[in-house]
């Protein structure tokens, strides 16, 4: 890093970084931060000594960085030993499994998508290079000898320890998988892909090939899946469409943009950090399929409606009207694009606009106007929209929004389950989140209601105080549901112990 140089942006997994150029102090804690190494458990190694020297063998094919890939490449960059980019899957498999059949399974996965096998390098101008196809080390350890009481908690700790390792993004391939043998017919899977190369649709995908492989190889035929239509690598180096009228649309939407103000329960740290938790609570069914009706009879879809309803909520804690909410969508417009692994998810920022006390349903038209301008304009990338807008570089904050909002399903967004021939899959959840915002809510519709999880940022809030929020949203559903005319003041308020963290 040189002074004066205008770094790429730094980001979130699926949110924001800025690309201006640094002021002179901002450099002067960017480069302390650069040189900070905290200490290293005895006989570790660091990812930057983990990856020297580098693999002498020859990419078979090399291209530069896509506009979200830089992102993540500086803030991995930024911060070595930052665990946080890393997408794990943690599965119990309850059965007879045969893991040869898996790890022949991962092989071709691996074989098949050369993100997968794909390590960065360089400095201003990183690429990225697509290794020829090896096979995958698949990490087996067996504590079947362990007293039946101490296997499930050796078990967490060996989870723990693997999806909190940070890659070295100059060695392939960027995947790892363990399996852990607890006795004869129950395993643990557990695999790890840095974000860099995968999004959460790229998990699904996963999910779909590693079921239909090891069916195929369990029963000694040959792979049944088709040949990709493209790879990566190409779609990065295809050309894009003119983004000038993109620009202008966002340039004059987000003109002076209010920072959202949320009241934590503790001083921002001048450096933000990843440490986070999840408070997650069931909303009936009941209500949430009058979320639907109020949609269908205002013409639009729950996305909207559960947006409205979070930015209902989020005016009513913190007294402002005019704010941002980041959203992520999956930009895989291209079909093609549909059974790759790969990192194309992008970000757009929705600006609530709560003026004027309006009715919810006056609200929600607004809404459907903000969300259907940022869809007709989404190919501007993140990137390349923080750069024009010249947005001020504050450690302590992302830029332009510090919540996001997704409406997820489990297929899309990559919390399908794994199927595994006849064996019993279940999650093993090591406990551990992170959390890149603020704050951030996930909804998820399935057979029982919604799902929703309050993702946090563990520096500045209190589960409780979450808590109370998680609670205060589904009474702002409940209210949308018995009448979409009621007025943003006449929403649930804070209750007193919020007024008096507010005060």
């Amino acid at each position: 890093m040189k002074d004066g140089f205008t770094m790429p942006a730094p980001s979130t997994p699926e949110g924001p970084g800025d690309g201006v150029s640094l002021s002179p102090n901002l450099r002067a804690l960017l480069a302390r931060r650069l040189a900070y190494r905290p200490p290293l458990a005895e006989g570790a190694r660091s990812p930057e000594s983990a990856g020297s020297p580098r693999d002498a063998t020859p990419p078979i094919d090399e291209a530069p960085l896509s506009a979200g890939q830089e992102r993540v490449w500086f803030l991995q960059r930024f911060d070595p030993f930052d665990a946080s980019f890393n997408i794990f899957v943690t599965e119990r498999l309850r059965g007879p499994l045969d893991a040869g059949a898996l790890g022949r399974a991962l092989d071709a996965i691996v074989a098949r998508h050369g993100t997968l096998r794909t390590r960065f390098h360089g400095e201003a101008r990183p690429v990225q290079q697509v290794m020829p196809a090896t096979p995958l080390t698949v990490e087996h350890l067996d504590l079947s000898a362990l007293p039946s009481a101490d296997r499930e908690g050796r078990a967490l700790e060996l989870v723990a320890e693997r999806t909190n390792k940070p890659f070295d993004l100059g060695r392939a391939p960027l995947l790892r998988v363990s399996l852990i043998r607890l006795s004869a017919r129950e395993h643990v899977l557990c695999l790890v892909v840095h974000h860099i190369v995968a999004d959460g649709w790229s998990l699904t995908v996963l999910y779909r090939e590693l079921a239909t492989l090891y069916e195929a190889f369990r029963e000694g035929g040959p792979s049944p899946l088709p040949e990709l239509p493209l790879q990566y690598t190409d779609h990065v180096r295809a050309p894009r469409d003119d983004e000038a009228a993109g620009l202008a649309y966002w340039k004059e939407r987000l003109t002076d943009l209010p920072t959202l103000d949320l009241p934590a329960d503790r001083p921002r740290p001048a450096v933000r950090t990843s440490r986070g938790d999840v408070h997650v609570l069931r909303v009936p069914l009941k209500v949430a399929e009058g979320v639907e009706r109020v949609a269908r009879a205002h013409r639009c879809t729950p996305f909207m409606t559960l947006l409205a309803a979070y930015e209902v909520l989020l005016s009513r804690h913190t007294g402002q009207a005019d704010f941002a909410v980041g959203t992520s969508i999956a930009g895989r417009a291209d079909p093609d694009l549909e059974p790759l692994i790969g990192f194309f998810s992008s970000t757009l920022v929705l600006r609530a606009d709560l003026g004027g006390d309006p009715p919810f349903a006056d609200l929600l038209r607004r809404v459907r106007k903000d969300a259907l301008g940022a869809y007709g304009h989404q190919a501007v990338p993140f990137e390349r929209l923080l750069l024009e807008l010249r947005v001020p570089r504050d450690l302590s904050r992302t830029p332009l929004f510090q919540t996001m909002f997704i409406q997820q399903n489990q297929a899309d967004a990559g919390h399908g389950r794994l199927a595994l021939g006849d064996l019993e899959v279940e999650p093993f959840d090591p406990g551990f989140r992170y959390s890149k915002m603020d704050l951030s809510l996930d909804v998820t519709r399935d057979a029982e209601g919604l799902f929703v999880a309050f993702t946090y940022n563990t520096d500045l809030f209190d589960g409780p105080a979450i808590a109370r929020l998680a609670r205060r949203y589904e009474a702002v559903l409940r209210s949308v549901v018995a009448d979409p005319a009621r007025r943003v003041s006449a929403f649930p308020p804070p209750d007193e112990r919020e007024e008096s963290t507010r005060a």
